[in-house]
């Protein structure tokens, strides 16, 4: 039995050795690879332009999902039937979907994987703001800090007020029938798209507004 609990104990730890490296090295070629994103995202994964997100200490599986989304528009335009229809897309932002359009998936990975290692930083000295009742809804999933507990839903907290608000947009002109589809960016999303639909302008902004003074941690 001794030795057992001591054979048990012994694959556990290579294991984990074996992941932690795995991580590191996913992070390692992350690095190279983001010198492509510096200039919008920071070279520390928090961007100085307020309509652009900060992607440090973002989920890992969210990233990936979304560098995917934007890189199936590009393979589309130019590797397939050579159209897409915007009014569809699930995320269409011309620069991203150009960016995206020539990584691989392990390439992906391997960028998402060096940003959510990333630390987060508290970037204001400003305290939080008490929560607006129509943030209430965000909380079932992006966390009463800000924080998702899911893997391929967003943090939330400290992101770009700009950001934020342009995106909330976003899914809010998805569910408006025959809205431009090409005044970017687009994007759609079962649930935000519906949540979206009826909130007004003010609501947006006491979202994006609340959600930027929490802290990241």
């Amino acid at each position: 039995m001794k030795i057992a609990r001591g054979l048990g104990t012994a694959v556990l730890c290579l294991s984990l050795t074996v992941t932690t490296a795995a991580v590191a090295a996913e992070s390692t070629v992350g690095y190279a690879l983001s010198v492509h994103c510096v200039d919008c995202h920071g070279n520390d994964g928090y961007s100085a332009r307020g309509e652009r997100p900060n992607l440090a200490h973002q989920k890992e599986d969210y990233l990936v999902l979304q560098l995917r989304r934007f890189r199936e528009i590009f393979i589309k335009m130019f590797g397939g039937t050579g159209y897409y229809d915007p009014a569809t897309a699930l995320r269409d932002h011309p620069a991203m979907n150009h960016q995206a359009g020539h990584l691989s998936d392990d390439a992906i990975k391997n960028i998402a994987a060096y940003y959510a290692g990333l630390p987060c930083k508290v970037r204001t000295n400003r305290p939080p703001l008490p929560r607006p009742a129509v943030a209430e809804v965000c909380i079932q999933c992006h966390g009463a800090g800000g924080v998702s507990a899911s893997p391929n839903i967003a943090n939330l907290a400290g992101q770009n007020e700009a950001y934020l608000l342009i995106q909330l947009k976003a899914f809010r002109k998805s569910t408006i029938p025959l809205a431009n589809a090409f005044v970017f960016p687009n994007r759609r999303h079962p649930e935000m798209s519906r949540l979206a639909r009826h909130l007004t302008n003010a609501n947006l902004r006491a979202i994006a507004a609340y959600f930027n003074r929490l802290p990241c941690s």
